[in-house]
């Protein structure tokens, strides 16, 4: 049930000491285990009890089964899943501490993608990169990049960022976007994503729709790499590891994805140095050239950490929209409220530009993406490595096991909030009428210092996007009954994005 304790305190992190009398790891409930494989019958096509492609809805029936907390083995290691909300504050909620006594967040990921970078790509890479890093060389990627990612520095991307959404907002009933409209919006959304990379991050505009259908272009290289890699990092992550033998079709997936990501980077990267050294093009306030100008030349490094960005916030910020889009389409009364405020903010619609005063008195808006990505977040969960011995749910677990932190379930779940269901914005507000949702249910960008590192950027892309398509349509839902999720390594929509767009000048 859901907590009594004040939603403002925290579980402090427990000593041996204290655990004497606790349950332990071997104590944690979970599915039955075999030798060598553990846990992995039981997602085998035809014969096992869960889908892995399912992981959201099954993991609710998990919880039904063995609780808020429960483990499974898989290839000779352990995973402890989390869904009580205080559980997930004290794992993600611990102060790192300062200075040289710091114990900095701890995941491993990207098995795979590392193994590529420092050893087939080692030339071009500096280490692992920002995703399965940890430690001193984790803080120093944070750091070095944290200024430029401020809210205060990437409001200069949002003119361009609006010229992109008004560009494929303008033409969603042309015939050019027939195709796309017709057969799967989702297209849009990636082209959308994928312009906002090369915008923000290189300063270049690149017209991924007018690319879309052409698989040898550069723009489509980038979101099969972006789809394909993820999709494959999940199991070489959690599987046999059978690739650290021989070169698997899903590691070779991973190694041309990771080689394309190269390309891209390096071309640019190239076109930046003078005399072996990079040097800011004038007049270009892109990322990179900021981060140039504010020191950072190790080309090395540069390849990694943009290569992530752009792997990170492609798929992530389409598949967020998909959500976004689905779940007001759907809620006329929420999509009425929605365009009234956006009108009042934005009267000329498309003939006038969005302003950051404009995006901060959107207040509805944000509510009602905050809303849907509380039903729909992007990930099944968060992984973290103990950095300590803990008590979760009165189990001691020891420093050293992998934890993954199961918002997407309990976002979902009557336990922790009031029609979880139901799409209703309203909740956010301050007015009593809904009971306070623990602030650790819905993390959709994780949270504390390992949170996503792009959030800023993501959360700008998808307020723009939001604002000038509910401003200048009304959206009905042509689609499947209901859109849920198909989960790879992170979750994307189950069905095709169909939507019928009636501009709001016609319905006046």
């Amino acid at each position: 049930m859901l907590s009594t304790l004040s939603f403002a305190s925290r579980r402090s992190f427990a000593t041996v000491a204290s655990a004497v009398h606790q349950r332990t790891l071997k104590d944690i409930p979970g599915p039955s285990s075999f030798p060598i494989v553990g846990a992995v019958p039981h997602y085998l096509p035809v014969f096992g009890r869960y889908k892995p492609h399912l992981l959201t809805q099954y993991s609710i029936i998990k919880f039904r089964e063995f609780g808020p907390i429960f483990k499974e083995t898989m290839w000779g290691t352990t995973l402890v899943y989390l869904i009580d909300p205080d559980d997930i504050q004290t794992v993600l909620g611990r102060n790192p501490g300062s200075g040289g006594n710091a114990v900095w967040p701890k995941r491993v990921t990207h098995k795979v993608l590392e193994h590529v970078r420092t050893h087939e790509l080692k030339s071009t890479h500096f280490n692992g990169g920002i995703f399965m890093t940890n430690g001193s060389d984790w803080v120093e990627i944070r750091h070095r990049h944290q200024k430029a990612m401020a809210i205060e520095e990437i409001g200069i991307f949002i003119e361009k960022c609006d010229q992109s959404a008004c560009d494929l907002v303008s033409s969603v009933n042309s015939p050019s976007m027939k195709v796309h409209v017709e057969s799967d919006f989702l297209n849009v959304l990636f082209a959308f994503a994928t312009d906002y990379n090369g915008m923000s991050l290189f300063g270049e505009k690149w017209n991924a729709i007018d690319e879309y259908l052409d698989s040898n272009s550069m723009t489509q290289k980038l979101i099969w790499t972006s789809t394909e890699l993820n999709h494959a990092t999940g199991p070489t992550d959690h599987g046999s590891q059978t690739w650290r033998l021989f070169s698997t079709p899903l590691y070779k997936t991973i190694l041309k994805g990771a080689q394309i990501l190269d390309d891209v980077v390096t071309e640019r990267l190239d076109r930046r140095l003078v005399n072996g050294e990079l040097v800011a093009e004038e007049g270009n306030n892109s990322m990179l050239d900021t981060w140039i100008r504010d020191g950072h030349k190790d080309y090395r490094k540069m390849v990694t950490f943009l290569s992530d960005m752009v792997l990170a916030s492609i798929d992530t910020v389409a598949y967020s929209l998909s959500y976004i889009l689905y779940h007001i389409s759907t809620n006329p009364r929420v999509q009425e409220k929605l365009f009234e405020e956006l009108y009042g903010l934005n009267k000329d619609g498309l003939g006038a530009p969005i302003t950051s005063d404009m995006l901060r008195g959107a207040r509805y808006m944000k509510k009602c993406i905050k809303e849907a990505l509380r039903i729909n977040p992007l990930a099944v969960g968060v992984g973290r490595v103990l950095t300590e011995d803990t008590i979760l749910s009165g189990y001691h677990v020891p420093e050293g096991t992998n934890i993954v932190i199961l918002n997407a379930v309990t976002s979902r779940l009557p336990e922790y909030v009031e029609q979880p269901e139901a799409f209703i914005p309203e909740r956010y507000d301050h007015d009593g009428k809904f009971k306070k949702i623990h602030p650790f249910v819905s993390l959709p960008f994780s949270f504390g210092p390992r949170s996503c590192v792009g959030r800023r950027l993501a959360e700008q892309a998808m307020n723009i996007f939001v604002f000038r398509l509910f401003r200048n349509y009304r959206l009905e839902w042509l689609g499947a009954d209901k859109l849920d999720a198909i989960t790879t390594l992170i979750n994307k929509p189950d069905a095709p994005l169909l939507f019928k767009f009636t501009p709001r000048e016609s319905l006046h």
